[in-house]
């Protein structure tokens, strides 16, 4: 009878049934095993370079891993610093040794996971780093404006982006900045000064922006002061920015309380294009040459020296020691002594090596001078009379202004901010 349970068929079909059973649970307690006793740790050892080898340039760090199941994810590490974690073999990482000092030790490691959470580290090895003389390209970092100018305060730099304000860029890792924040201003954003909790812009024809910074990732607007011409540049010294506002010469404005910047004194002096204080005095790059200003009282600056000269404009200025370096345009650099401010000097020595000298940064007796088309070209001015070609980069871009770190040179180059190092012979 097809269907019906006779008391002949039912320990067959119970017997079946515990069989099945049996089965399933087996089959369900092994995959719950192979989870649960997998507590082996993988094996992994770096197998390149060599313990002890001298690496240069970029180097491909190779480790070798192994697990009774599967790995997951490899771990570089270079001096206990996690910098990179390859998801695929084989198991690479290029590490670019020119950000590092010449005949620096490194040590380098990695860690291993396997598909069960399990890890283990390699043995540890150590290197020496030998870095070839040269300017290298670190990075670079898309601008949507015009980036003109760069200042870096602890881990960010800070654009003058043109019409698209103010950018701030993450730069803490050189090899990967990323994009923090960005303030938009109403007008053409060329110059920036960064001090403390504060930015302070050269806006254009909408003058002096001050924004807050205390919290680089969310910028906030804080004073704002419409100087009558277009802000050039913006230098901060004390409780007063200098801004070099184009044809209506060098404004001065008070800013001891960011939120409510008032005028503090104003100084014609032709076009201004750059500014740069020290001590008691402003010098100035303007379109007649060079303008020296007594700012001992910043609500009454005096003149004190001036270079006049119709032969070139200048651009931008830095001042370091007793040397005034000033940014011509296509007449290159100019280099004065102004040991006495009041009997300013030219000196013979001009570096004029093609394209446009926009803006300049001395450091360390190098000057680092942005060539717009040319790239950056450093020299040697430790002897000021007798200049000496270091160095040259071709960025994509047109260099307008950088910013030179401890180790790094950061260029506002147009559409992009370029992360370069500059390394010399030892």
């Amino acid at each position: 009878m097809r269907g019906v349970l006779t008391m002949g068929n039912l320990p067959q079909r119970i017997g079946s049934a515990v069989l099945i059973l049996i089965v399933l649970v087996f089959i369900g307690s092994c995959g719950k095993k192979v989870t649960r006793d997998d507590t082996r740790p993988p094996v992994v050892e770096i197998v390149s370079p060599a313990h002890n080898a001298v690496v240069s340039d970029t180097v491909q760090i190779r480790a070798e891993a192994q697990d009774d199941g599967k790995i997951s994810k490899v771990e570089f590490y270079i001096d206990s610093q996690l910098l990179f974690t390859d998801t695929q073999s084989p198991w690479i990482f290029n590490w670019i040794t020119y950000l590092y000092d010449d005949k620096s030790y490194h040590t380098i490691f990695a860690v291993a996971y396997d598909q069960a959470g399990n890890s283990a580290a390699s043995p540890e090895i150590r290197v020496s780093v030998q870095v070839t003389p040269g300017f290298y390209f670190i990075s670079d970092y898309y601008t949507p404006g015009m980036a003109y100018d760069v200042f870096l305060q602890g881990e960010y730099a800070y654009v003058a982006d043109g019409e698209e304000g103010l950018r701030v860029i993450n730069a803490k890792n050189a090899v990967n900045p990323y994009f923090e924040a960005n303030f938009k201003t109403s007008g053409f954003t060329k110059g920036v000064f960064v001090y403390g909790d504060y930015c302070y812009l050269a806006n254009g024809t909408q003058g002096l922006q001050i924004v807050d910074i205390s919290n680089p990732s969310h910028p906030d607007s804080a004073g704002r002061f419409d100087t009558p011409g277009s802000a050039e540049d913006v230098f901060l010294a004390g409780d007063f920015v200098y801004v070099a506002d184009g044809g209506e010469g060098l404004q001065i404005i008070d800013v001891s309380d960011p939120n409510n910047p008032d005028t503090a004194a104003q100084f014609s002096a032709g076009s201004v294009k750059g500014v740069f204080v020290t001590g008691s005095y402003a010098y100035l790059a303007t379109s007649t040459g060079l303008q020296i200003l007594d700012v001992s009282d910043p609500t009454s600056p005096d003149p004190a020296g001036f270079v006049f000269t119709l032969q070139y404009q200048g651009n931008a200025i830095w001042v370091e020691g007793s040397y005034a370096y000033l940014a011509a345009l296509e007449d290159g650099l100019h280099i004065f002594d102004v040991s006495d401010p009041y009997s300013p000097r030219e000196l013979d020595t001009v570096y004029r090596p093609g394209g446009k000298a926009y803006g300049v940064f001395v450091k360390d007796d190098l000057a680092y001078i942005a060539f717009g088309d040319e790239g950056v070209h450093v020299i040697d001015v430790s002897d000021p009379r007798n200049l000496e070609f270091v160095g040259r980069f071709d960025t994509e871009g047109n260099s307008f202004d950088l910013f030179v770190s401890d180790k790094f040179v950061y260029v506002a180059d147009y559409f992009s901010l370029v992360i370069l190092r500059l390394s010399r012979s030892q």
